[in-house]
């Protein structure tokens, strides 16, 4: 089976699980558990959407940009929904119950245009892969997997050169989920390459998948820390110092971990 073909089973499994994640977000849209998995699912049909040659990308513009602004819309849902679980353990009384109003408050007016960005997206037709050859998905495919690889080697240096390169991490943790995703949707013949250059770069004895993931998490929980650090900053609230400070260590003792893993 070509290439063609084995990506249009890979996208048409993408775009088969959005679809059933979307019907279920759209169910329950104040289900946490739901938020983060319509959003994943996006991930993953996104780095396909990225695989596209050009002319199949122009062609699909609109199911694109339809998908990337619910990712949008959804995005504050999301950090609404980890700032709250983040304060609940460490904040106690009377402060915790009035931070978790405000969070719910400002959770619940962003959902309704996440809702309605998802009707939008359900009910598109389905992208296009008519016409789909071989050669051109090859090389689109090495050419968004090299270039997401050097963004990812140019970055990891000065993300471990300093702990407060926050806006650095944040990129660099988007662009290593990007990569994910991305391999994950080739070939195998065409991703092994790619893998294997990951790996290197990654300083990591695992299997390339492993060690995304593994990397993906520790990231995650500090972008989660710092998420909710700018928040309460935002408040200016003195009974919320004593979380940030808590919130604060935890991001050190997690950046050390980091550091020390890509490093070593």
């Amino acid at each position: 089976m070509g290439s063609a073909a084995l990506f249009a089973r890979q996208f048409d499994k993408s775009a088969k699980r959005v679809k059933e994640r979307l019907e279920e977000y759209m169910g329950e849209p104040e289900n946490d558990e739901k938020v983060h998995d319509v959003r994943t699912a996006l991930r993953r049909l996104e780095a396909t959407f990225m695989l596209m040659p050009k002319k199949l990308r122009r062609r699909n513009r609109k199911q694109i940009d339809a998908h990337k602004q619910f990712f949008r819309s959804n995005s504050r849902v999301r950090d609404y929904d980890i700032i709250r679980g983040r304060i609940a353990a460490r904040a106690q009384g009377d402060l915790f119950v009035q931070l978790a109003a405000d969070l719910d408050r400002k959770r619940k007016s962003e959902v309704a245009g996440a809702v309605r960005m998802a009707r939008r997206v359900s009910a598109m037709p389905a992208a296009s892969l008519k016409g789909l050859k071989d050669g051109d998905l090859e090389s689109r495919m090495d050419e968004v997997a090299g270039r997401l690889l050097g963004k990812v080697k140019k970055e990891l240096p000065v993300v471990t050169a300093d702990r407060k390169n926050v806006e650095e991490l944040h990129r660099l943790r988007k662009d290593l989920k990007k990569l994910r995703y991305v391999l994950e949707a080739m070939p195998a013949r065409q991703r092994k390459p790619h893998e294997k250059k990951a790996s290197k770069i990654l300083n990591g004895k695992k299997p390339a998948e492993e060690r995304f993931k593994e990397l993906q998490d520790m990231l995650g929980q500090i972008h989660d820390i710092d998420i909710t650090v700018q928040y309460l900053s935002s408040l200016g609230k003195k009974e919320a110092i004593p979380v940030m400070q808590g919130e604060k260590a935890e991001r050190d003792r997690l950046f050390d971990k980091f550091a020390k893993s890509v490093r070593s």
